[in-house]
């Protein structure tokens, strides 16, 4: 300062009195002139007083962003903040003012006012993107006047409670329905309850329409499910039964394959993804399976005994009926060789023998046996040995 210069007058709001200091602020031109000296009042007087009347001039946003972040005061400093919110908030021609003065601002509350009610899309997304809580997302898709910022926050929002909240209050509709679709687990067991309410107390329309038709839909998927499971249980009834009436007549024909039919069913039951065997119905099958082939086995081994006694029989008849064929028609002279050879083959033959009565053979008076004569007798008599002297 030159000596000259000390004997100037001072500007008042350069006065060593910060009362007058902050009464002489409004005073100074508002002229390039004089910018720098309500710059440097705002942000290097030691006065608070003297801050406050010097913010109240400054409209240069870059430097309110700087004065958000440097200000000691916390009061000034939440002036200015609510200035630069102002701002972002505010029409303008272009958003560079706005976006600027995102750049001063920390405070969720502050990026959640401006996502809801800036005119700017890019303003309004920078702000969403800066908000995290879920409670501060779920006020911006109730609130924001843009439907598309209020989607977006939805699609932010994880926490359930919040989405219901949103799809019950929200005006708009994609937001609305985006947040419902969100919100409900269709295969819990409140689902039902939950979709009521928002049929009963959604604010949007499209939204109480939405939670009715999926609240219809999961009524026909139980309605067909219950048919379904009515189905497969009776399905389970008649492969037992099935089974239980194959261990009760196990001689039955077809009994076997009857019963690979009835084990392939209930494979194919017990494999359904839908439903599940209890153990006491598995029990049961089992146990029925098991009578079952205990059954047919014991069927099949006194079928294969009646068999071998039906050949065994059937080999007999055909032996001694070709027995006494052959002594039928054995010549009169051999008569006597041929009856003991027939005998003897007889009497071979496995069984008992049963014998029957027959004509004796009596020898003539000069020694020799009379010739026997062919008689049908012998066949019917082929299960039985003719006696003779």
């Amino acid at each position: 300062m030159s000596f000259l210069d000390r004997f100037k007058p001072q500007p008042r709001w350069k006065h060593t009195d910060p009362a007058i200091r902050a009464a002489a602020v409004p005073e100074i031109p508002d002229d390039p002139e004089h910018w720098s000296a309500i710059e440097e009042i705002a942000t290097a007087d030691e006065d608070v007083r003297v801050r406050t009347a010097a913010l109240a001039r400054v409209t240069d946003v870059t430097l309110l962003t700087r004065l958000a972040r440097s200000e000691p005061d916390a009061d000034l400093r939440r002036q200015v903040a609510d200035r630069l919110v102002a701002i972002a908030t505010a029409f303008a021609d272009t958003d560079a003012d706005a976006a600027l003065a995102l750049d001063g601002l920390s405070d969720p509350k502050q990026f959640s006012t401006i996502a809801k009610s800036s005119p700017h899309d890019t303003v309004r997304a920078a702000a969403l993107g800066r908000v995290h809580d879920p409670k501060a997302l779920s006020s911006i898709a109730r609130h924001a006047a843009d439907p598309q910022t209020a989607l977006e926050a939805v699609a932010r929002v994880g926490d359930q409670a919040e989405l219901l909240n949103i799809a019950l209050k929200t005006d708009h509709k994609d937001a609305g329905l985006a947040a419902l679709e969100k919100s409900v687990d269709v295969s819990s067991p409140d689902a039902r309850g939950t979709l009521e309410g928002l049929v009963n107390r959604a604010k949007n329309k499209a939204v109480a329409k939405r939670a009715r038709a999926i609240l219809q839909t999961l009524e026909e998927e139980e309605a067909a499910r219950r048919a379904a499971l009515e189905a497969w249980q009776q399905r389970v009834a008649a492969i037992l039964a099935s089974v239980e009436a194959i261990a009760a007549a196990p001689s039955l024909p077809g009994a076997a394959g009857a019963l690979i039919d009835a084990e392939a069913a209930w494979r194919d039951v017990a494999s359904n993804p839908q439903f599940e065997l209890d153990q006491d119905t598995v029990a049961q099958f089992g146990a029925l399976v098991d009578a079952a082939r205990a059954g047919i086995a014991a069927h099949d081994q006194r079928e294969a005994e009646r068999q071998a006694i039906a050949e065994r029989d059937l080999f007999l008849r055909t032996t001694r009926t070709a027995i006494c064929e052959r002594l039928e028609s054995a010549p009169a002279e051999d008569a006597l060789d041929e009856l003991e050879k027939a005998r003897s083959e007889w009497e071979g033959l496995p069984g008992r023998s049963i014998p029957s009565p027959m004509r004796s053979i009596q020898p003539s008076a000069n020694g020799s046996r009379p010739p026997m004569r062919a008689s049908g007798s012998a066949r019917r008599n082929a299960g039985r040995w003719p006696s003779g002297r």
